[in-house]
């Protein structure tokens, strides 16, 4: 507020999240209600339904309580939390508990992007509660006391009543130096980071397959970060300790003739020659036709494949006749000959010299003339059937990310 008295021009918006879990909550909307209303401003109040997991209620609710704020923020837009040095020391031995690396130990930011334009600050991080208090006591601010932090139930509340005023009383200085500790985990990390990304600018592909082979020449411990972040710029969790053992011994240190494959969090990690993959666990579309009855308009795909086009760029093939029921598959067997190459061969053969992934050729929109099998988009064209069926020609193009690393 004093901030706004001194720059007209900000504007300030109060979010509450009201969880509906505790005996009091209602008294914590009113004491918001009142506040916001005294000095002029404006309220936003979203109310959860109870939340009924207990085991993990900490995690849920901070889940739904950063969802809700980006949600809220407008772009260019910044929240402050109240989040002060106790919080950061509690984070700290939270992470501790969990054995949590030096990202985790690192503990809360003062800045955060929730998106490219939307930013959360931390501005009390390395103040600690008793000085806040000490503050608005002086000031003669009025605030009401969650009492939902009472209940040592809960880890954070574990700490906060049980561990740490022990450790304060006997080391004064703890909390203080806990915060230094945790910014230089943070130093280290964003050293870390760094190299990562550094290694994934050169290594990653379009398609965020992953150069294994580079990486063999590096430090194990170099290899973690970077699989970490790998993960991190998929738009994934972060993934576990155990997990990343799991990916450098059955994934990227399995023979060199293998074809590993391990499920994590419905997304599959895959290797193939000297690239690794990760996408979406998805169900099969062996037994899928797709009727493309106007190759003059855009046809989609399925499960994010993309679309096929006729345009001007895309592969040339005999246009269809006009009784021809232009059908796309996802599988096909047997010998082929294409189009440029003498004698035929297996279809699998054929996808390994195109350097196709097994995994991937069945995502792969195969075009059919009624049961002719005529073209793999962007890859083949039948010979026989395909190039004696119509001297008149389209131009079919399959838009996917998926083939970008062959």
């Amino acid at each position: 507020m004093e901030l706004k008295k001194h720059y007209s021009f900000i504007k300030i918006r109060v979010l509450h999240i009201n969880y509906n879990s505790f005996k009091h909550s209602s008294d914590t909307v009113k004491h918001c209600i009142q506040l916001c209303k005294k000095n002029n401003l404006e309220l936003i109040i979203k109310n959860i339904k109870k939340i009924p997991v207990k085991k993990n209620f900490e995690e849920v609710a901070r889940v739904i309580r950063y969802n809700i704020i980006k949600k809220v923020l407008i772009p260019k837009e910044v929240v402050i939390t109240a989040h002060h040095l106790n919080d950061q020391c509690e984070t700290f031995f939270l992470s501790l508990k969990r054995g949590s690396g030096p990202t985790g130990l690192s503990g809360m930011k003062l800045n955060t992007f929730l998106d490219k334009d939307k930013l959360l600050i931390r501005p009390f991080l390395d103040i600690s509660k008793k000085q806040i208090e000490h503050f608005a006591n002086k000031k003669k601010l009025i605030w009401i006391t969650d009492h939902s932090n009472n209940n040592i139930y809960y880890d954070r509340n574990f700490l906060r009543k049980e561990i740490i005023p022990i450790l304060e009383k006997r080391w004064p200085f703890f909390l203080k130096t806990c915060f230094r500790s945790s910014t230089i985990c943070s130093d280290y990390v964003n050293i870390a980071n760094n190299l990562a990304n550094n290694f994934l600018q050169k290594n990653m592909l379009l398609d965020s397959s992953l150069n294994f082979f580079n990486m063999l020449f590096l430090d194990v411990s170099i290899r973690k970060v970077i699989l970490r972040n790998w993960f991190l710029k998929n738009k994934l969790k972060m993934p576990s300790y155990s997990v990343i053992e799991k990916i450098l011994k059955e994934v990227i240190n399995s023979k060199k003739d293998a074809n590993p494959k391990i499920i994590i969090n419905q997304f599959e990690i895959r290797r193939y020659k000297k690239y690794i993959y990760i996408f979406p666990v998805l169900p099969s579309v062996n037994s899928l036709i797709l009727i493309w009855h106007n190759i003059n308009c855009p046809l989609q795909l399925p499960y994010r494949f993309g679309f096929l086009e006729n345009n001007s760029y895309g592969m040339k093939i005999p246009s269809p006749k006009k009784n021809d029921i232009v059908n796309i598959r996802f599988i096909v067997s047997g010998r082929i000959s294409i189009f440029g190459r003498n004698g035929s061969r297996q279809v699998k053969k054929i996808f390994q010299e195109f350097n196709i992934p097994p995994w991937y050729r069945n995502r792969i929109p195969l075009i059919f003339y009624n049961s002719d099998f005529i073209a793999a988009p962007g890859i083949f064209l039948v010979d026989c059937i395909a190039t004696k069926r119509n001297k008149k020609s389209c131009f079919i193009s399959w838009n996917s990310m998926l083939l970008n690393n062959t």
